[in-house]
């Protein structure tokens, strides 16, 4: 195995993960106008929820794409297992820390709809789990159908604790307005490692985009921020829709 840099990007998956996050954004838009401002449209059935779930996919998909092409990289160097695995501990436990203040602020707002186990919580949790897998490689993707299946199963089940929540067994009338559990979620996230072993490790697939122009640059700089963009990107649209809806009642 050739050393291979630790900085060098593949810009397909860059562009999918901005193509991911900009959907984001307009469900978000779009869910917005909904809950606050009364437009008729139903962003949670439908085209939209299934708008909704595809953009998740993308995402989760995208970390295993993404920790399969890190977790080959890794192993050219020396200890390179074992420091791939503390950092992807380090960083699952910091992005389950940014759901936990989701979780906190989605509260303070409603307490009955809150977010519990949502997808940062999920995409956290998945990082953290991921390197247990490695062994299996492209063999994952059965693992990953397994829980994907696992997930059917447990969803008709319920529980009187919210501790199985990240399992997906919920409490009878549990809501949320964001749940991803692990089953079935960890298994879209095992199926994106598996593919991102078969494409980048065992055939060795090298793009052949290059991201050199400033346009280019641009479309993928959201990639590069997908954490601190979830995070900001709600207040900012709400700020920005009600600064909209103040203007316009002023016309």
């Amino acid at each position: 195995m050739s050393p291979v840099s630790r900085h060098d990007r593949h810009v397909e998956i860059d562009l999918l993960r901005s193509a991911a996050i900009l959907c984001m954004v307009i469900y978000h838009t779009i869910y917005d106008l909904w809950a606050f401002y009364d437009w008729r449209i139903d962003p949670v059935a439908g085209g939209w929820w299934l708008f909704a779930r595809a953009t998740a996919i993308l995402f989760l998909l995208l970390v295993g794409v993404s920790f399969a092409v890190y977790w080959h990289r890794a192993m050219s160097f020396p200890a390179g297992a074992q420091k791939a695995r503390w950092k992807y501990l380090r960083r699952g436990m910091m992005i389950f820390l940014c759901g936990m203040l989701v979780s906190i602020v989605t509260y303070i707002f409603d307490s009955a709809t809150y977010v519990r186990f949502g997808i940062l919580h999920c995409i956290g949790v998945s990082i953290a789990l991921l390197p247990l897998f490695t062994k299996l490689r492209e063999w994952s993707a059965f693992a990953g159908i397994a829980m994907i299946a696992g997930g059917w199963v447990v969803q008709a089940r319920t529980a009187s604790t919210f501790l199985l929540l990240p399992l997906g067994i919920t409490p009878i009338g549990f809501m949320s307005v964001d749940y991803f559990p692990l089953l079935p979620w960890f298994g879209v996230v095992l199926i994106g490692y598996a593919t991102g072993h078969v494409v980048y490790v065992r055939r060795n697939f090298r793009s052949v985009l290059a991201c050199k122009t400033p346009l280019c640059r641009w479309i993928t700089l959201p990639s590069r921020y997908a954490l601190p963009i979830y995070l900001l990107h709600q207040p900012v649209l709400l700020l920005f829709l009600w600064a909209m809806s103040t203007v316009y009642s002023r016309l």
